[in-house]
């Protein structure tokens, strides 16, 4: 039999048996268990050997919360989880632990990454997927999930999440400028974060006043693109030129905070053009010219510009004038008084509006030529040397120079607008030898209230006679210069014949009654003009000698003229030939008669005093140029002429005895005689 007998008990075995078998620890797997040890005399003990299966434990995975902020880029984070034996006391220190993370629909974000588990726990990196807007900011679970190993079972957990936050953005507004006007001004600004780039998300942008009053209506941008964003601000129609604030908002989003600062737009004040325009561009001095301007723009969306120009050369204005609504603004044609030159017109705008629009200014050049004149040969057309011995005479010389307006329409060269002749200057020249200046002379006022006509005298450098018959000729030509021009040759030169005299002398003595005396101090038409005068060579024949006293009554004031300096005696025998004679040509002879008249000039120097209050003179000029021409037709002396002129020192002239609005003229003797000898 085998087994126990006789109601033994295993108790009579002695010793125990001894199973042999698997190491603790010991992986799973089937294991032989093999006994032994067992002693006893009444028994024959055979052993039979078994088998054990050691089975996988049970585990529990246990995952850690995690938080992590949002980026467009990819972000790591380590995941972690806890994986406990739950069956048996051994750590689990093998297999791995797999991280899925799932939004709240289930979808899988991102991908699936595992952590070896050594010492109960695993840990792994997990991709957070790049992408705009990519992994979102929210609430994720995470699941963990022990995979089987040798020796435990898998297990799962989802009760654990990730917390993804929204992300810190930093704003910042770009400073900007526009211009009064602009109807809108382009508004950028910047977003950026720390561990991400920007690219959702619009920017609010606002434009606020000093008061803080919104201006325009606040704009919001297009989507972020790489950190930046701008918008077309519309400003209201006359938004003021100023400084204000530019406030961007960053609206943000679920992913990304909101963030805002702040810049400044200024509004500049508006530039303006003016274009200076001069009509026409060159001109005559004393002519008129049309000065104006146009500024530019003439208007901005909603405000029509307005101000005035003023038109300057140098320091004179020439006055202003308001823009129209084309932005033109024009003067009146005005004449210009100034020296022929080129000058800069300048046109100097000023806006109305000066918190609003910049003034400006152009300016453009304006020639201006010298004005035509007329030139009228007025001197002696013989003259004498200064005595029998002398074989030169320097000769007076005149001339009426007339501004180009005095003529009227029938000159070709008219124009209407008058200058002041004191502004030419008079050369005499002479043509025979090649232009040689003989004097140069001002021009003086025939009357103060015309500046229209002057006249200019001066002595000339000597001229030459050859002999005491006949003389020498000479071709005197008449520059006009300075503010005026005129040099014609053709029509303006005479020919003076200068001769040595023989033993002539004149005298007389009368009175004209004034029809158009003319000058700065004239004879009043009506009154009586006395003169006198004596004019001879001395015994020598070396020197003229002798004196004229002249009367002028005018407006209750009477003047006096007196000289005694006499320079030249020229006597004409021929006055009613082409051709002047110094001594007489049959049938004439050496006494006038009214078929053989005798002319006479003599040029001197005198004074011209007020003698209205004869105790108490007063002196008007010294050293004046004086030049009488008379003409004797014999006795009675009842058609005997004369012609007084007084020049001054300027060119202007002090008295003529009988003007003809270019020469005096002799006038007839209304009492009195001539005698030419």
């Amino acid at each position: 039999p085998t087994g126990l007998v006789n109601n033994d008990s295993r108790s009579v075995l002695g010793t125990g048996v001894v199973v042999s078998g698997p190491a603790a620890g010991a992986h799973v797997g089937p294991y032989v268990l093999t006994p032994s040890g067992a002693v006893d005399t009444d028994y024959l003990i055979t052993y039979s050997p078994g088998t054990l299966a050691v089975t996988r434990a049970n585990t529990t995975v246990v995952a850690a919360s995690q938080t992590s902020i949002y980026s467009e880029q990819a972000v790591l984070v380590t995941l972690a989880a806890t994986v406990t034996n739950s069956s048996t006391s051994p750590v689990v220190n093998e297999g791995t632990v797999t991280f899925t993370i799932q939004a709240a629909g289930g979808a899988t974000i991102g991908s699936p990454t595992s952590g070896n588990v050594a010492n109960g726990a695993a840990n792994a990196t997990y991709t957070l997927p790049a992408g705009v807007p990519g992994t979102q900011a929210g609430t994720y679970t995470i699941i963990a999930s022990f995979l089987t190993s040798l020796n435990f079972n898998s297990s799962s957990e989802s009760g654990h999440s990730m917390v993804i936050s929204a992300r810190t953005t930093n704003t910042v507004a770009n400073a900007q400028s526009a211009t009064f006007g602009d109807s809108s001004v382009t508004l950028s600004a910047t977003v950026s974060a720390n561990g991400s780039s920007i690219n959702q998300g619009t920017i609010t942008f606002t434009l606020l006043n000093s008061s803080s009053t919104v201006v325009g209506i606040a704009t919001t941008s297009a989507a972020v693109s790489s950190g930046s964003a701008s918008v077309s601000y519309v400003l209201p129609n006359a938004t003021p030129a100023s400084s204000y604030t530019i406030q961007a908002h960053y609206d943000g989003n679920s992913n990304l905070n909101p963030s805002q600062s702040t810049a400044i737009l200024t509004i500049n004040k508006k530039p303006t053009t003016t274009v200076e325009t001069n009509s026409p561009g060159s001109l005559q001095y004393s002519d008129q010219v049309a000065f104006s301007a146009t500024v530019s723009p003439a208007s901005v969306p909603g405000v029509q510009l307005t101000g005035t120009v003023q038109f300057t050369i140098g320091t004179t204005s020439y006055g202003s004038a308001s823009i129209d609504n084309t932005g033109l603004a024009k003067l009146a044609p005005q004449q210009i008084f100034l020296a022929p030159a080129t000058y800069s017109v300048k046109a100097t705008f000023t806006p109305t509006d000066t918190a609003n629009f910049l003034g400006s200014a152009g300016s453009s050049s304006l020639t201006i030529t010298q004005e035509d004149a007329r030139a009228y040969y007025t001197g002696a057309l013989l003259a004498s040397t200064g005595s029998i011995n002398s074989t030169s005479a320097n000769v007076t010389l005149a001339a009426t120079i007339k501004d180009i307006t005095a003529l009227g329409p029938t000159d070709s060269a008219y124009d209407a607008y008058p200058g002041d002749i004191r502004n030419a200057t008079v050369t005499f020249v002479n043509r025979d030898a090649g232009g040689a200046v003989l004097c140069t002379a001002s021009v003086g006022l025939v009357s103060l209230s015309d500046p229209t006509v002057g006249t200019a005298t001066c002595t000339s450098t000597p001229l030459t006679a050859s002999s005491t018959a006949g003389g020498t000729p000479y071709r005197i030509g008449i520059i006009v210069g300075g503010y005026y021009t005129r040099n014609s040759p053709m029509y303006d030169d005479m020919v003076i014949n200068v001769y040595i005299p023989q033993s002539n002398f004149i005298t007389g003595g009368g009175y004209l009654i004034n029809s158009s005396s003319a000058g700065q101090y004239p004879g009043a038409p009506g009154q009586r003009t006395n003169f006198g005068f004596n004019v001879k060579y001395n015994k020598s024949g070396t020197n003229l000698q002798g004196n004229i006293n002249v009367i002028i009554r005018n407006n209750g004031r009477v003047y006096q003229i007196k000289g005694n300096s006499m320079t030249s005696l020229v006597i004409n025998y021929c006055p009613n030939s082409p051709t002047p004679c110094s001594a007489p040509v049959s049938p004439c002879t050496g006494t006038a008669s009214a078929t053989c008249p005798i002319v006479a000039t003599f040029n001197g120097k005198a004074s011209i005093q007020d003698i209205t209050d004869p105790l108490n003179p007063i002196s008007i000029d010294g050293n004046a140029t004086l030049q009488v021409t008379m003409t004797d037709y014999g006795s009675p002396g009842t058609s005997d002429t004369i012609g007084i002129t007084v020049w001054n020192k300027s060119g202007g002239m002090w008295y003529a005895s009988n003007w003809n609005g270019t020469k005096t003229m002799e006038q007839k003797l209304d009492g009195g005689a001539l005698s030419v000898h």
